[in-house]
């Protein structure tokens, strides 16, 4: 799952656009929240930077 979804962003955080390497720490966002609804799928889901996730949580 992860590799799927790192693989169809071209390796690149969906946040800031930079690279998600084997050094940088990620983290999994959903693009809608559950809260809202939304499911827990793979399509709901990007991968983001750690720092940047936590943008998308204050």
């Amino acid at each position: 799952m992860l590799v799927h979804l790192w693989l169809q962003q071209n390796g690149n955080c969906q946040s800031c656009g930079d690279a998600i390497t084997s050094q940088t720490r990620w983290a999994l966002q959903n693009i809608v929240p559950r809260v809202l609804g939304e499911s827990d799928t793979n399509s709901n889901r990007v991968l983001v930077h750690e720092s940047c996730h936590e943008l998308f949580d204050t």
